[in-house]
């Protein structure tokens, strides 16, 4: 990417790039790597994500093993120092975990409230967003300095902007998880009206979702424990489960209502239009398959909610 102009640059390949980051003398422009996904190649043996980042990715939770995954886990990101990228949400909304292995970086944060979700949206259509920093029309703006050894979780939805003030060498990747299932369709929705380019989203986002949403159905018929999200982790009930998946999250089951209403509306498409969204995969199943799925998950979550309800009441 050419910072000046946040565009792609153009003409560039990685043995250029790399004679370009270690001549500092020979350089004309800015210019910033942080699309670079490497896990099919053999410098993803030598990287081991953080532990929870591998518990919580739902590539690893719910995606079919039989199936090729979305490539997203694993990027090597290498910024020259001056480099600058624009305030964005990570596609999806996906979470994201960033590593510094060399040189550091400085985050703007802003908070994903209703009312900057947005205004990040309307100054991401603006004609003006090349000229207006988004940190002046909101109320606060957090700054955060990664330095070399540290390690960054960015959770679902946050509005952050970069800069590196030295060269810097990171690994990072992002994922989709179930504690923030609301945000990350939240912000799904904000690309859709902003009508985002298929290649700058999330790979197979829809699929991703009906598979979540088969994990959570099978979670709440089998037999698994529900967990509060407060810190003591106090048991709240029993459900039945099976595939030794880990415990529920209250967390998780909140987010729920906001997948089914995501099957449903995804449901409610033309006849015709409904078949090739199944034929294309972005519906992962048969109809009559999906239509059970959110049907089953739609009962199981409501009846879940209301017993959750019942014991913290009596609580």
């Amino acid at each position: 990417m050419e910072v000046a102009t946040q565009q792609e640059a153009k003409n560039w390949n990685l043995y250029k790039f790399a004679h370009y980051f270690k001549h500092p003398e020979l350089r004309t422009k800015t210019v910033n790597v942080i699309s670079l996904e490497f896990s099919n190649t053999k410098m993803a043996d030598l990287v081991t994500r953080p532990t929870l980042v591998r518990q919580l990715d739902w590539i690893e939770t719910v995606w079919p093993k039989s199936a090729k995954p979305p490539k997203v886990q694993l990027y090597c990101l290498m910024s020259v120092a001056n480099c600058f990228t624009d305030f964005h949400i990570d596609f999806g909304g996906t979470s994201v975990f960033y590593h510094v292995m060399s040189g550091e970086k400085v985050f703007y944060f802003i908070p994903p409230t209703q009312r900057n979700l947005k205004t990040y949206e309307k100054w991401g259509q603006s004609p003006e967003q090349g000229e207006t920093f988004l940190g002046d029309l909101v109320s606060c703006c957090y700054e955060c300095h990664l330095r070399a050894g540290q390690t960054l979780i960015i959770p679902s939805g946050w509005i952050h902007a970069v800069f590196t003030p030295a060269d810097s060498l990171v690994i990072g990747g992002n994922f989709l998880q179930g504690l923030d299932i609301g945000m990350q369709l939240a912000i799904h929705q904000i690309e859709e009206r902003s009508n985002v380019p298929e290649k700058f989203r999330f790979p197979h986002f829809a699929r991703m979702q009906w598979y979540a949403a088969d994990h959570y159905r099978r979670c709440l018929l089998g037999t698994c424990l529900l967990f509060s999200a407060c810190g003591d982790h106090q048991n709240l009930f029993s459900a039945p489960f099976s595939d030794n998946a880990p415990p529920l999250l209250s967390w998780e089951l909140d987010g729920l209502p906001a997948l089914v209403a995501y099957l449903q509306e995804s449901l409610k498409k033309p006849g015709k239009d409904l078949e090739e969204r199944v034929q294309y995969r972005y519906i992962p199943f048969s109809l009559d398959v999906a239509r059970k799925v959110a049907e089953d998950l739609e009962v199981l979550v409501q009846r879940a909610l209301d017993k959750q309800q019942r014991i913290l009441s009596s609580v």
